[in-house]
């Protein structure tokens, strides 16, 4: 919600995301933390359906919170953290985007029904 913002009109509206590339960890990780010194399989999701493995990733704790990253080469600091796409990108996906606009016809559908009850003053 707080990426997106309605500018109202009154012809038409629109609705407006800016947002940054995200960590996995502010979607869906599990574990949330490490589990001791078991090797447990990271697994990670954007969309609810989408809950993959992320291969080798580990987490490391950063200010009280644990964030996902992948080792990128042999140095000891060729690490690389997981991120997920921004809020904008995945509100610019066709699947999303039909979700979305689905919702907003039958919210409207239903809004413009009890507006007009309401004006002829029929109470259900």
């Amino acid at each position: 919600k707080r990426s997106i913002t309605v500018k109202k009109s009154t012809n038409y509206g629109q609705v407006i995301s800016r947002g940054k590339v995200k960590s996995i960890a502010d979607y869906y990780l599990t574990p949330k933390r490490p589990a001791g010194k078991s090797q447990t399989q990271l697994k990670g999701a954007v969309k609810r359906n989408g809950i993959k493995s992320l291969g080798k990733a580990f987490l490391i704790p950063i200010a009280g919170k644990y964030y996902p990253y992948i080792r990128v080469g042999k140095g000891r600091w060729n690490i690389k953290r997981l991120t997920s796409p921004a809020i904008p990108q995945v509100l610019g996906n066709q699947e999303i985007t039909e979700k979305l606009s689905a919702e907003m016809l039958k919210y409207y559908n239903e809004r413009l029904n009890h507006e007009i009850m309401r004006l002829l003053g029929v109470m259900n």
